[in-house]
Formats: C-alpha cells, sequence, structure tokens
C-alpha cells in the first residue's frame, strides 16, 4: 500500500517506521523543518516515559536507546511547605519511569523510521486538505506550492489541531468533542549556579498546594524542568492584582532560589490553555485513521500522553499486519472500536489526576498500589482503571453543556432506584405531565427541551430534581439522544427515606438541593461562555459549508442558536449545539415584531449575566436579529461577521475569543 504519515513525531515517526517495515510504501510528512522542532521541542517540558510506553518502542528495537539516554526515576516526591520530603518509591526495582526530553526521543524515532527502505521523510509539507472521493492528500510543499497525491492509507498524527481529524470528522456521524480544561500552565526552568541538580536527580518531585500545584522533572544538563498548574480564572486574578509573585515566593519557597526572580512576572503574559480532545470513532470507514493527540488530546497531569500514543501507533500497526487495501477499512474499523474507550477513559483520568494532585498523599499510601501503578507498571487497560477510580464512569465523548456540582452517581441505595432503558428517540419526561420521581441518568446523552430552549446532559447527572421541591407538573420534555439507562427514584420513596433514616437521606437531599441551586442561579449557563451563530437565509449553505470545514474549532466555543438555524447546523453540517432558542409568537417574538421585542429574547439573561461572549454573524441580520445584535454590541459581546474567506473568519473568531478569556 502506499501510506501518507500526517506529523512527524514520536508516535507518527513510530507507525511510519514500522508500516515500512511490513513493506508499504510510506510518506511521512512533517509541517516543520527539523531545526523548527528541534527548538520548540527543547522548550517544552521533558516527558514522563512509562514501562508502558517503553513496550510500544520495544516494538521497534527502540527501548533499550531510549532508556540509555534518559534519567530514570525511582518514583515520586512531595515537597511540604515547610521543607520536609514524602517520598513514594516502589518496592519493585524495575518499576521506573524515565525522564527524556521530547525531542531527544522525537530524533531518536525519526533516525530508526527514516533508515527503515520504503519510507520517505518530507520536512516543511503541510497537509492542508484531504478528498475522500479520491483519496487524495493535498499538501503545501517546501517550497509554497500545492501538491496533490493519492493515497490508499492517511493516518494522522499531527497533534491535537489535526488536519486529519478535522476531514474524518466532516461526516455528520461520527461524534467529537474538543474543549479547554479550566486548568492552565507555565513551564519554568529550576537550576543552581553550581551546576548541581537543585533536588534528588531520579525523582518526579511534586509541590500541592491546595489550589495549585507543581510538577518538576530532571533533564540532562542538571536542571529541573517544572509545570505551575492553575485554573485559568485563578491565575488571571493573582496577575492582574499583582499578587501572582507574592503567593508563588510564599507557597514555593524552595522553589524561589533555584529561579530567575524575573521568571514569575513571565508567568501570566505566558500562561497556556490545555486543549482536551475526545472522538467516538477514529477512522473514517474508508482510508483514514488518526491517533495520539489527534484522537485523544489529554491534559499531562498523568503523564500519559506520550505513552498512549506510542501504544496507539504499535496497536495500528499490529492490526494492519498482512492487510491488504480490499481488507483495510474493516482493519481500521477494528482498531478505532479497541482504542476509542481507552482514549476517553485516559482523558478523564488525566483531567481527574488535577484534583489529586492538590493534596498531598495519607502518610500510610502504597506505592505500590493506585491508579498510576496499574497503568505506568501493571499495564492495566485506561478504561479499567477509570471505571474502578470514576464512580458511574461511561466511555462518553461529550461533556455535559452546563455543570453539575455532584461527582459520579449521588449516593442512592440501589434498592431505591428502579432501573430502565430508554432508545434513542423515546421520551421519558413529558412536559406537562405529573412530577413524581427523579431520575439518575446512569448511561447516555439526554435533550431538555423547555419552553424557550433545547439543553443536552450527559450522564452520569440527575433529571426531574425540581419536583422534589413542589412542582406539581414537568416543565419540560426530556428525550433520549442515544441509548440510555436510568435510576427511577420517587419522591414517594425518598419521603419515607427522610422520615425513616435522616442520616442516610441527609447526603442525598444536600447533593440535590446543591445541584437545584446552581441550576436555577446559573441558568445552565456554560462557565466558558457561549458563540452566538446568527445567519440570514441568503448566507445559510455559506454559514453550513464553514461549520463543516471548521465543526471541531466551533463545537469548542459552544455554539448555540435559535431552532430553526441549530437544526439546519446539526443536521447539514454536523455541528452539535449546546443550546438553542425556540423564538415562536407564543414566545413573543417573531421576525416581524416591533424593535423592542427583541427585549423578549429568552437569551438576553446570558448577555447580562456576561455568558454570551462572541457572536458570529453571516449575511444580513433580520430586523429583530438586528436590534438584538445591537444590544450585544452595547454589552460588550465580541460581533464577528463573515469575511472575504473561511480562513479569515476562523482567525476572527479566535481572536476574539483570546480577547474573551
Amino acid at each position: 500500500m502506499r501510506v501518507a504519515v500526517v506529523g512527524a513525531g514520536p508516535a507518527g515517526c513510530l507507525i511510519g517506521g514500522l508500516l515500512a517495515q511490513q513493506g508499504h510504501r510510506v510518506v511521512l510528512g512533517e509541517r516543520r523543518r527539523p531545526e523548527d522542532m528541534r527548538v520548540n521541542d527543547e522548550r517544552s517540558i521533558q516527558l514522563s516515559l512509562s514501562p508502558r510506553g517503553l513496550r510500544a518502542l520495544a516494538v521497534a528495537g527502540l527501548d533499550a536507546q531510549v532508556r540509555a539516554d534518559s534519567i530514570a526515576l525511582d518514583g515520586r516526591v512531595f515537597h511540604h511547605l515547610d521543607g520536609s520530603l514524602q517520598a513514594l518509591l516502589p518496592s519493585d526495582p524495575n518499576w521506573k519511569n524515565y525522564a527524556v526530553s521530547r525531542w531527544g526521543l522525537t530524533e531518536t524515532v525519526m533516525r530508526w523510521a527514516q533508515s527503515q527502505p520504503g519510507l520517505e521523510l518530507r520536512f516543511g509539507w503541510q497537509c492542508l486538505d484531504i478528498a475522500r472521493s479520491s483519496q487524495r492528500v493535498i499538501w503545501r510543499g517546501d517550497d509554497g506550492a500545492l501538491h496533490e497525491e493519492g493515497f490508499d492509507l492517511v493516518v494522522g498524527a499531527d497533534g491535537v489541531a489535526s488536519t486529519v481529524r478535522s476531514c474524518i470528522v466532516r461526516s455528520p456521524s461520527i461524534d467529537f468533542a474538543k474543549r479547554f480544561s479550566p486548568w492552565g500552565y507555565a513551564e519554568l526552568t529550576l537550576g543552581r549556579t553550581d551546576g548541581a541538580y537543585p533536588f534528588l536527580p531520579h525523582g518526579i518531585h511534586i509541590w500541592p498546594r491546595d489550589s495549585f500545584f507543581m510538577v518538576a522533572l530532571p533533564a540532562e544538563d542538571k536542571s529541573y524542568r517544572a509545570t505551575l498548574v492553575m485554573r485559568h480564572t485563578q491565575v488571571r486574578d493573582l496577575h492582574d492584582s499583582g499578587r501572582l509573585g507574592d503567593l508563588l515566593t510564599q507557597a514555593l519557597p524552595d522553589v524561589v532560589a533555584c529561579l530567575d526572580p524575573k521568571s514569575f512576572d513571565q508567568i501570566g503574559p505566558h500562561w497556556q490553555a490545555i486543549p482536551i480532545v475526545r472522538c467516538g470513532r477514529w477512522d473514517d470507514g474508508q482510508f483514514m485513521v488518526m491517533l495520539g493527540d489527534a484522537a485523544h488530546a489529554t491534559a499531562p497531569f498523568m503523564g500519559q500522553g506520550v505513552n498512549i500514543a506510542l501504544e496507539d501507533a504499535a496497536r495500528l500497526a499490529q492490526g494492519l499486519q498482512q492487510t491488504d487495501v480490499q481488507d483495510l477499512a474493516p482493519a481500521l474499523a477494528r482498531f478505532s472500536t479497541d482504542r476509542v474507550m481507552e482514549g476517553i477513559a485516559c482523558c478523564d483520568l488525566s483531567e481527574n489526576a488535577a484534583q489529586l494532585l492538590l493534596k498531598f498523599p495519607p502518610p500510610q499510601a502504597d506505592p505500590n498500589k493506585g491508579p498510576l501503578a496499574d497503568l505506568n507498571f501493571r499495564g492495566a487497560d485506561y478504561a479499567a482503571v477509570a471505571c474502578a477510580l470514576l464512580p458511574g464512569w461511561q466511555a462518553e465523548v461529550y461533556s455535559d453543556a452546563f455543570p453539575s456540582l455532584h461527582s459520579g452517581v449521588l449516593p442512592i441505595d440501589p434498592t431505591l432506584l428502579s432501573l430502565t432503558q430508554s432508545s434513542a428517540g423515546e421520551t421519558l419526561i413529558e412536559s406537562g405531565s405529573e412530577a413524581d420521581a427523579m431520575f439518575v441518568l446512569q448511561r447516555g446523552t439526554v435533550r431538555i427541551e423547555l419552553a424557550t430552549e433545547s439543553l443536552r446532559l450527559s450522564s452520569p447527572t440527575v433529571i426531574g430534581e425540581m419536583g422534589w421541591f413542589g412542582s406539581k407538573r414537568r416543565t419540560g420534555s426530556v428525550i433520549a439522544e442515544t441509548d440510555c439507562e436510568f435510576g427511577r427514584l420517587a419522591y414517594a420513596d425518598l419521603e419515607r427515606l427522610c422520615r425513616q433514616s435522616p442520616a442516610s437521606a441527609l447526603p442525598i437531599v444536600r447533593q440535590i438541593s446543591d445541584l437545584a441551586v446552581q441550576r436555577l442561579t446559573a441558568r445552565f449557563h456554560c462557565g466558558g461562555g457561549y458563540l452566538w451563530i446568527f445567519s440570514s437565509p441568503e448566507a445559510q449553505q455559506r454559514l453550513v459549508r464553514f461549520a463543516m470545514r471548521f465543526r471541531e474549532d466551533l463545537a469548542a466555543m459552544h455554539p448555540i442558536a435559535d431552532a430553526a438555524l441549530a437544526k439546519v447546523l446539526e443536521s447539514e453540517a454536523g455541528l452539535r449545539l449546546s443550546r438553542q432558542a425556540h423564538r415562536s409568537e407564543q414566545a413573543g417574538v417573531n421576525a416581524n415584531a416591533p424593535p423592542d421585542a427583541a427585549s423578549e429574547h429568552p437569551w438576553l439573561a446570558l448577555v447580562r449575566t456576561r455568558q454570551i461572549k462572541m457572536v458570529l454573524l453571516f449575511g444580513e441580520a433580520q430586523f429583530s436579529a438586528q436590534v438584538l445584535i445591537s444590544q450585544l454590541r452595547a454589552a460588550g459581546v465580541a460581533v464577528i461577521e463573515e469575511q472575504s474567506s473561511e480562513h479569515n473568519t476562523l482567525d476572527a473568531l479566535s481572536r476574539a475569543q483570546t480577547t474573551a478569556a
């Protein structure tokens, strides 16, 4: 087969070399030049390579070389505020991770791949698009010219901003979600003037500080490369008030002596976001497939990103052994089915790890047990660890359009729940029906249809809790968007539990109350803000084409629209909207309404609470929309109009998103 591998990072080089070993003709395309890769990667934090990743490298015979070029890490070392240390060192001497520079690992795997007959490595070649009907890749070459080539197989190893993924998910039947973690990070280099390591050289050093944390790995130059992690809102407030340096000086006294005094001042301007990508399918059903960050970009808090990416590459190569063009599509589908749940589980575990790193482990913690030991050393599946560690975990592509306060399913005695299932499209709750029970959604996604808008919820969560507080009739309908599993909790049973066992009922009632308070006060608002999309009828098809091409970018901005436009975007462009507004004459607004009718739009409350961050306008706005947009501009909301090209429109949105953040 003729194969194109897009992206020459560690995973791309590994899959390219392994496929070349199998006798395929491989083009390995990398948009950057070697000198740019070296500079960018050497500035990056160290990678933590576990036995899991080394097993994948062993398929190419590279494990011993990489281990020799890395720094062995005996365990984790936690730094207390008083300067004392707490070490967690596994008893098995073979249970080690290895600190390696990103460029060092990339260069090792790249040189091996280049040595394989049949592999052509092209630097400065960027994949711009892939034509599915003709199976042709459109490149921009190192000369700046456009080139088209046909391939039997295209592998996307091109990272979180993957072009291959954009082409695969154009199909409305393929689910994916891209968003940004509430946590961000800054990279710091810790060193001593005498050239010695500032801390014990064979450990993963961690500073838990309740509201933030820092992790540092040793480098070959006797420095430590550290990652400082905080919530975006916290670091922004501290930086704006000028208190960031003082806080870090007080909270990290043993780190301050190893830093340039100006380092803390540079943290705010150089703060970086963490994109999270989940995909429900990694292949297009024909000839395209993706792996690594292209398929499952994770938070770096567990050090799993490079390990699962290398594992993806080894598994794909194994699945394609003795596969010809006729058998390619089924082989790619099997690979996707086997790995999707692992990718989503890795994302969820990595995000959950942020909460764990805020606190010190208990004094009696056993370094031979726990999720990291299972993943790194015992080779456990990510999904198995997620099921054990995260209550009610399911491999869900989408995160909720609005948050809930409780973690996992409510602490309800299973004997109180009546289990039921609903098929996709089935109505679970009918608007206006009697409210006599709430439902614990254990698996699947539902749509809530209210009088003025639609919202989505994914498991695990609770539905119908407002009836518990005295609402006799349902105020909205709940429709299953996927096959779902519920636990039905009758209000009468909960009231009986409150009377018979108040101690057992109290945690349940507290969490239901917390959930109801948040949903009422925040009106289900998305913390990251919304992108409100408008379009005239004449411009609608241009908007659909734009949404199809940049579906993942728009989805990450939490798009919302009126119901009519939302229906078009979801059915024709496959763009999943966070909310839909039902604008009917019953709701008080129509296209021929007088100017003051716009004030009745149900989403003006979102403007007042600064939840509408941006507006995207295609074509000439209709009369009532013009009034709304004027109000949005007056409230300081960025209004982005359709630009001369699709890329210019996306660039304008991205700039506005950065400014709003």
